[in-house]
């Protein structure tokens, strides 16, 4: 079936370079700052969603947590979001879309990996001080980014230009969840509602996050190939015009 599912996406590729009228304009991606930063954002989708699932589990499998306990852990990483988001707005007036998406990136990426390499079992503040660098990474990252697709789209493109954009978006939180599960699934585990520490499934959990900060990386990696300048060019000054005032061009 995943054979199947490549070749179908790439019959499908080639068709809708040949209509007139694609359901899915590939010539988007032509330019590629948009191109990278379709990547970007399909990879950090991957990450993010994968990350939401194993903590929670994590903290009750493995840590012995409660349900609430577990809640209020990932609910960390929301909270986190929802603050830098209007921060990275701010921020997009003196820097690019290029340094905050790797400001971003880097903040998750250390976050997932901090994650990763401590175990279920520390205390809950340090678990959720890992959460607030993912979360941050992520609310910085996003909206620049999703700028970064729509800038200089046509108006008469950009409902397919967003489309696309939440076509990869859903696609790789389906993804990365599943790749999440079937790493965890893989230590041997009884179930989900059942508490084991064993080795397998420390080292399951540990993997699952590594996969995870793996794709962020990968998100950065697209967010910094885009290219361009670091920090936002001023608007170049007015210069007289000539003979107006007494002033020289």
């Amino acid at each position: 079936m995943l054979i199947a599912g490549v070749l179908l996406l790439v019959t499908f590729g080639l068709l809708e370079r040949k209509l007139e009228h694609p359901l899915v304009d590939l010539a988007l991606i032509r330019d590629k700052g948009r191109a990278c930063a379709y990547g970007a954002a399909f990879f950090q989708s991957f990450g993010r969603a994968g990350v939401t699932v194993l903590v929670v589990l994590q903290q009750q499998i493995v840590a012995g947590r409660s349900a609430a306990e577990a809640g209020l852990t990932g609910m960390v990483m929301a909270l986190a979001m929802v603050i830098a988001t209007p921060v990275s707005g701010r921020l997009a007036a003196v820097l690019t879309a290029r340094t905050l998406t790797a400001i971003g990136g880097m903040l998750s990426v250390a976050g997932l990996v901090g994650l990763a390499l401590s175990p279920a079992t520390v205390p809950l503040p340090l678990t959720m001080g890992w959460l607030v660098l993912v979360g941050a990474g992520i609310g910085i990252f996003t909206t620049p980014n999703t700028a970064a697709i729509m800038r200089g789209v046509p108006a008469a493109r950009r409902t397919v230009a967003n489309a696309v954009r939440s076509m990869l978006y859903n696609s790789a939180a389906a993804l990365g969840t599943s790749v999440a599960l079937l790493v965890v699934s893989a230590s041997g585990i009884a179930g989900y509602d059942v508490q084991d520490a064993g080795p397998a499934v420390r080292a399951a959990f540990t993997v699952a996050l590594l996969v995870c900060a793996a794709a962020e990386a990968v998100a950065f990696g697209f967010g910094v190939a885009r290219g361009g300048p670091w920090r936002v060019r001023p608007p170049a000054p007015e210069r007289p015009l000539s003979g107006v005032g007494g002033a020289a061009p």
